[in-house]
């Protein structure tokens, strides 16, 4: 009993040395914590007070009052400010100026322009952060990403960047998402380095080789991306070509492919251009060539042609003249722009087949015949041979002779789907409803074969109008005028047309197609503007659409397609507006 007397007597003992030995500890942190507290003039000071009470202990202030006064010094005299530059001064002495300290001051611009104080926080910040770069790293590293651009544009601004600082800012840059300023910071990276001197921190290794820097820059575009690749290539266009001192003909061919490549074709053709200037063997005829073939092959055709015109301009003899010209030619014929493509078919190439081929055709299409039959004559026997002489026939508006040239083919009659369509075609020309109709019930329940998709739609409008005999006819000759490029005469035959709206609407169709086909957009809209809005379909309003779209009529396109979903929520063309609708929005 008197044992457990004196263990309880002990454990009263300890617990009571222990409180008060806690009690103490405390004070004194307390008491610490008052004394650097009270080094901390009040918030309710001004800034004059607190610069004056601070000058009074310098010695004793903690980092962090400096930094709560040079973030909200608004307006202070002359003299006050020659007072917190001697504050300054006597407490950097013993106290080491943190990126944090002098990023704030930087951002203040009373603190920035003083010259005086700011000349004493840099130089005790230069003085215990060397080298430079690596304190920014640290910043960089530590996911203190705004303060460490804060500090690379403070090197920046001291004439202290190198092509390593240069490199991390650009991964700042890109992390921060300020795509407007990354496109000058590679500028000055590609020319530092391109043009070395005391200020690349490392000639021979990352990050101060070309080599390097070009692969940053490719990350940068994957990173930052699609959306903002077009922004940072051409503003780093834009300050590359603009340079006058500036000559690296390789870094002007890398960055042409990679403007390119990205679609940015503008950019690609200004750029080789400036390459010219940069190199004196340079082949510049020859590289616009290979930029049109390459738009050609992309089937981007509007580039491919203005790669060509500058090849043809460039050009300093018959060979790369005669090579331009070609692809010129080429390109128009794949727009469809059947008449320029004539201007360009002295350059066509002829002794290739599909050049011949296509020459061919555009002097039938022209009303050129006469030019026509003479490249006929130059063919060897072959099915070509047949379908393009029996094409002349018909294009001489002379289908009895095309007729006898069906039947009497050396090479056609053994190709049975080619011999098929061309009956079909012939029948519907001469307006042979009867036959018509038995060659197109003929037709198998899934046709494989060339031109089954045009013997399909010509099916589908003859099933469509064989309850109106007299639009069926028109219907007949309008493809037929169609087909021999006689729009003219096409739009007359529909003006003509006496029917109700449901034939006058399948007519309608035919032609707006194949005017919207040729791109005869302004034809395609006075068909359509016949029609009363109350009563159109929706494929003719889809139509529409796409043509107002095509002559970059956005707001009214967008009008009719709108149209379309609220007027035809259930028709197949209601999907195809809402889908062109979504792009629209998207911007694209």
């Amino acid at each position: 009993m008197r044992q457990s007397q004196s263990q309880l007597h002990f454990v009263s003992y300890n617990k009571k040395t222990l409180n008060a030995a806690s009690f103490i500890i405390i004070a004194v942190m307390l008491l610490c914590q008052s004394l650097r507290a009270a080094d901390c003039p009040p918030d309710s000071l001004s800034s004059d007070r607190k610069i004056l009470s601070i000058s009074e202990h310098v010695q004793t202030t903690d980092e962090s009052c400096l930094l709560t006064l040079l973030s909200e010094i608004d307006t202070c005299s002359s003299a006050i400010l020659d007072t917190l530059a001697s504050v300054l001064n006597h407490w950097t002495a013993n106290h080491r100026v943190s990126s944090k300290l002098l990023c704030t001051g930087y951002n203040n611009h009373i603190v920035h322009h003083h010259e005086q104080i700011w000349n004493t926080l840099w130089r005790s910040f230069q003085t215990s952060h060397k080298p430079l770069f690596l304190e920014a790293y640290r910043l960089y590293n530590d996911g203190a990403i705004y303060t460490a651009d804060t500090l690379l544009s403070i090197y920046d601004s001291e004439g202290e960047i190198d092509n390593q600082a240069l490199s991390l800012w650009i991964k700042v840059k890109t992390i921060t998402k300020d795509y407007k300023e990354i496109p000058p910071l590679y500028c000055r990276l590609f020319t530092l380095v391109s043009q070395p001197s005391k200020e690349l921190s490392q000639p021979g290794s990352i990050p101060g080789s070309m080599h390097s820097i070009k692969t940053q820059f490719q990350q940068t575009l994957d990173e930052s991306g699609k959306d903002h690749i077009p922004q940072i290539l051409s503003g780093f266009k834009n300050c590359i070509v603009s340079m006058k001192n500036f000559h690296d003909p390789e870094l002007l061919r890398w960055l042409a492919y990679l403007s390119g490549n990205y679609g940015l074709y503008d950019d690609e053709l200004e750029i080789t251009l400036a390459i010219r200037s940069s190199d004196d063997d340079f082949s510049i005829s020859g590289e616009f060539a290979d930029i049109a073939r390459n738009r050609f092959l992309d089937k981007s055709f509007v580039h491919a042609l203005r790669a060509g015109r500058e090849a043809f301009k460039q050009a300093d003899n018959d060979n790369d003249r005669s090579t331009a010209g070609s692809l010129i030619y080429q390109s128009f014929v794949a727009l469809g722009l059947n008449d320029s493509a004539l201007q360009w078919i002295g350059y066509a190439k002829l002794t290739n087949q599909n050049n011949l081929q296509n020459a061919i055709n555009l002097y039938q299409l022209s009303g050129q015949t006469a030019q026509a039959q003479t490249l006929i004559s130059t063919l060897q026997p072959s099915v070509t041979k047949d379908t393009l002489t029996i094409r002349q026939a018909i294009f001489s508006q002379n289908i009895k002779a095309a007729y006898e040239l069906l039947q009497h083919n050396d090479f056609l009659k053994s190709h049975k789907s080619e011999l098929y369509l061309w009956k079909v075609r012939l029948a519907l020309f001469n307006k042979e409803s009867d036959n018509l109709m038995k060659l197109l019930d003929s037709l198998p329940e899934i046709p494989q074969f060339r031109g089954a998709a045009e013997v399909l739609e010509y099916k589908y409008r003859a099933l469509k109008l064989i309850d109106y005999p007299e639009a069926l006819e028109a219907w007949q000759l309008i493809e037929y005028n169609i087909y021999i490029n006689r729009f003219s005469a096409a739009l007359a035959l529909f003006e003509q047309l006496q029917c109700d709206i449901y034939c006058k609407t399948e007519c309608a169709r035919v032609i707006v197609h194949r005017l919207f086909e040729r791109k005869k957009i302004a034809d395609a809209l006075a068909v359509l503007s016949s029609f009363d809005e109350s009563g159109i379909s929706a494929e003719l309003l889809y139509l529409k659409a796409l043509c107002l779209l095509n002559q970059r009529k956005t707001d009214s396109s967008r009008l009719v397609l709108e149209k379309i979903l609220l007027d035809f929520p259930d028709d197949i063309y209601s999907g195809k507006a809402r889908i062109v609708l979504s792009v629209l929005k998207s911007g694209q």
